[in-house]
């Protein structure tokens, strides 16, 4: 085990300080040499076939202990950090402070580990949040709004169709509303699988409530996770906010692509700079990392785990959508869903 001094910074980063022994260091020379000649043509021999002797003559000696010493910081770093109890989220910055054969290789290292967090009494707050059961219903008002809604797309749909076909274009100011279509059987069947009008209102009704439903679902997690937050000490490093930062510009950038614009000729007509736009949504995102933290370590303290086979099933499902992705990444996307919606219904059965 090597020996290093752990000093503990700000905003969960943690500095290594440390010597690698002589005779751990040392060993790596051969393959350092052999590393950084692979590539080196020298007349009179071929790519990669130059004897070693030359090699460090032509190579040089601070380029060849340089190599030595990525070479082992590489094979070393992940014993430090187990031996150490950490858990790192950050890639180190490492600066080498002395570098010579027959000596300890000296080094000091910037990670950035995963924050410590003191949750307050989630179940307590699930329990007060959960405790009164709200009962949605649909109003006839809700209902008829809907249909409105639905009759007037079909309606517009239908003009557009028929503009096209005519070729008619009118003069500005001459647009009407178009005419909705009658509410019947023939015009509901037309929609999809619905026997009637009675059948159609029925299962848009159902859906209403669905929605509904979901809206306070959603509704009361946000609730209970702000109230679980409010009752916590979470220390949020700067490379997580920066991690959902990117996460969410990468969605705004996919809503603005659907929306028929390119995320550069957004940012020149709204005037502003990706820069601006991260501004905006740190607020959003610090408390979005903030949540997920939660959530993680209520399923450590909870024990909770996904399902293997959901897990596979839904990776199969997701690598068949978009088979150029990486498995890895959609196993982890996968996997935290999943956890998440177990830590929800378990505090969810705290009522």
């Amino acid at each position: 085990m090597i020996k290093v001094e752990i000093k503990k910074l700000e905003n969960s980063e943690v500095e290594i300080t440390g010597a690698i022994p002589a005779e751990i260091f040392d060993t790596h020379r051969e393959q350092a040499i052999k590393n950084l000649g692979e590539n080196i043509e020298l007349q009179g021999f071929r790519k990669g076939h130059v004897p070693e002797d030359i090699l460090e003559k032509h190579l040089g000696e601070p380029a060849i202990l340089e190599e030595m010493a990525e070479i082992t910081i590489g094979k070393e770093y992940k014993n430090i950090v187990r031996d150490n109890d950490l858990n790192p989220i950050s890639r180190p910055n490492i600066a080498i402070t002395k570098v010579a054969m027959g000596n300890p290789l000296e080094f000091k290292a910037t990670i950035t580990v995963m924050p410590q967090i003191v949750v307050g009494d989630y179940k307590k707050i699930a329990k007060e949040v959960y405790a009164k059961d709200e009962e949605v219903t649909v109003s006839e008002q809700e209902l008829e709004e809907t249909l409105t809604e639905i009759r007037t797309m079909h309606a517009k749909q239908a003009e557009q169709t028929k503009k096209k076909d005519s070729d008619v274009k009118k003069g500005e100011g001459e647009e009407e509303k178009p005419e909705l279509p009658e509410l019947n059987d023939e015009f509901v069947k037309g929609l999809g699988d619905f026997k009637d009008v009675a059948d159609f209102k029925k299962k848009l009704k159902e859906n209403i409530r669905s929605e509904k439903e979901q809206k306070e679902v959603d509704k009361k997690r946000i609730n209970m996770m702000e109230k679980i937050l409010n009752d916590s000490k979470v220390e949020l490093p700067r490379v997580i906010i920066d991690a959902e930062l990117n996460k969410m510009i990468a969605q705004f950038r996919s809503d603005v692509e659907k929306m028929g614009m390119s995320f550069e000729d957004y940012i020149k007509n709204s005037k502003k700079t990706e820069e601006d736009i991260r501004k905006e949504f740190e607020k959003e995102a610090k408390k979005k990392a903030s949540f997920q933290l939660i959530l993680n370590k209520i399923s450590t303290e909870e024990k909770l785990i996904a399902d293997k086979k959901e897990v596979a099933a839904q990776v199969a499902t997701l690598m068949k959508q978009y088979p150029k992705a990486q498995e890895e990444n959609v196993r982890v996307y996968v996997e935290s869903n999943l956890l998440n919606q177990k830590v929800f219904d378990f505090l969810e059965e705290q009522k």
